[in-house]
């Protein structure tokens, strides 16, 4: 979910690539736009959809935010209430938990998603009284079609300042509630990203995830889990923290850990909610990933984003020095060269180098550190020796006065970082 949709929640490094080839924009471009992306604030891009044909009805879903403890909750229904499942997630420390979405027992599932923030008009007189309990819960709770919510709706003010529901049943049928505003499905499909379709008027709809989904929805025979579950890899993120595909109609949970498509697990819902009111922690459940771990530090991962700036524009500036130099063939700083060794010099320009070409690759694609772990492990062991290197050449910078006070500084500053990275690198467990 996420507050204003942007493109660049979906930039990867396969999206410049092909703008590259294509001729859209200059090499050099992409490098900057990556960069720029890596120190961007995560986009929460959540992207749902639903799909009928005559036989089945299915759900895709992906959860895009920066909470990477996942949980699902199984709750069993009673007297009055349907029993339900919920997705979401919870933090561990404060025991909060956020509940994003579900399905109950009837097969009517709901999701929220965010949407830049909106102050509805005043009352209208159509309403009968503002909502005066959990709209989402007695939904699932209660109601079995999307027709009786839509009904349970329609007899309240619903203020939807900033996010936007959607459900739908077993039967095809779905609505996304923006507030006031309620949009129906048309054809065989409907698909909800993070703007208000009420605002498109006669403008098309510029979300590419929006339009990726549609796209591939449009074309799609016969709903099946695989085909909806591509279409929920070619609309994930990087922070896709977790997927799932519903078959309201077996009341079927098909449910995936960050954005990895090749592992699964099944849920029934009517086997989990016969075991009780309980939760299931799902992270442990599946393999352990860089990238989720390098997201759950996220301190750390800004860090290791800015020290990527740092150490890119230090060898830029470098490079703009020595072209300067050469133009102007200048020799004030003669002397402080000649009595600056090489080595101190090649342990700036050698760590600058390694370390923002490995990050560039860690930050930008984990999924491809982790796949060459073996051919890449010793590089972080190498970071070691070089930061020895290093240190010692700024004791020995400060105690001869190599370049300038500003230099001695900028090689303290690069010693340092190397060290936070090092730091970094052995929580991501790297070593």
């Amino acid at each position: 979910m996420n507050k204003i949709d942007l493109p660049i929640d979906i930039i990867s490094e396969r999206t410049l690539l092909s703008l590259t080839q294509q001729g859209s924009i200059p090499p050099a471009l992409p490098l900057a736009l990556l960069v720029f992306a890596l120190l961007s604030p995560l986009a929460h891009a959540c992207t749902g959809f639903i799909v009928r044909n005559a036989e089945t009805t299915l759900v895709g879903n992906n959860e895009d935010n920066n909470a990477t403890n996942l949980r699902i909750w199984f709750i069993p229904g009673g007297p009055a209430r349907h029993g339900m499942v919920y997705f979401g997630t919870f933090d561990p420390a404060g025991n909060a938990e956020e509940r994003e979405g579900g399905m109950n027992d009837q097969g009517l599932f709901m999701d929220g998603f965010a949407v830049p923030r909106l102050v509805p008009a005043q009352a209208d007189g159509t309403h009968v009284k503002d909502l005066s309990f959990d709209f989402v819960d007695k939904s699932l709770a209660e109601c079995a079609t999307v027709g009786e919510v839509e009904a349970l709706a329609r007899r309240h003010r619903i203020r939807l300042h900033s996010a936007q529901w959607m459900f739908g049943d077993r039967n095809g049928d779905s609505i996304i509630i923006e507030g006031e505003r309620i949009i129906r499905s048309e054809g065989h499909f409907q698909v909800c990203t993070n703007f208000r379709q009420s605002e498109l008027a006669d403008r098309g709809p510029t979300c590419p995830r929006f339009q990726t989904a549609t796209g591939m929805l449009s074309r799609m025979e016969t709903p099946t889990v695989a085909s909806c579950r591509e279409i929920l890899r070619a609309v994930s993120g990087r922070n896709t923290q977790y997927s799932y595909v519903l078959d309201l109609n077996a009341r079927r949970i098909h449910y995936y850990h960050f954005h990895d498509f090749d592992r699964e697990i099944v849920f029934d819902l009517e086997v989990e909610l016969a075991k009780g009111h309980h939760s299931i922690d799902t992270v442990p459940l599946f393999p352990s990933k860089l990238g989720a771990r390098m997201l759950a530090s996220r301190g750390a991962f800004y860090f290791a984003s800015f020290t990527l700036w740092f150490l890119l524009f230090s060898l830029l500036f470098w490079g703009l020095r020595a072209l300067v130099r050469g133009l102007k063939k200048a020799k004030a700083d003669k002397s402080i060269a000649e009595r600056t060794p090489g080595s101190a010099k090649l342990a700036l320009g050698a760590i600058a180098l390694l370390q923002s070409a490995y990050l560039l690759l860690l930050l930008s694609t984990p999924r491809l550190v982790a796949a060459h772990g073996g051919a890449l492990r010793p590089v972080p062991w190498l970071f070691i020796l070089l930061n020895a290197w290093l240190l010692v050449v700024c004791w020995k910078a400060w105690r001869a006065r190599y370049w300038t006070l500003a230099g001695r500084i900028h090689c303290t500053a690069m010693a340092l970082s190397s060290l936070g990275i090092l730091a970094v690198l052995a929580s991501w467990r790297l070593f």
